[in-house]
């Protein structure tokens, strides 16, 4: 996710971004998901402090740029 902050960052001042290194990210965390709000952090499931102080915010900081510069991160059901 630190990789997809950055790549996020650039993208939201308007600078050439990797976009492929943000959506990878938010990707692969998005398959991660266990469900219930928690997050695995890899192939091997370790539960800390890292679902709340960082995966989740950072996930909803990187969809939120991604919605802004990309339809495709709209939500399914925004505007009803």
């Amino acid at each position: 996710m630190f990789a997809a902050m950055v790549e996020a960052a650039l993208l939201e001042f308007g600078e050439p971004a990797l976009e492929e290194r943000l959506e990878g990210c938010v990707r692969k965390m998005l398959g991660w998901y266990l469900g219930d709000g928690i997050y695995g952090d890899g192939e091997f499931f370790h539960f800390d402090y890292y679902n709340s102080f960082v995966i989740q915010p950072m996930l909803l900081d990187a969809l939120a740029v991604l919605k802004k510069h990309d339809a495709r991160f709209e939500p399914a059901h925004a505007g009803v």
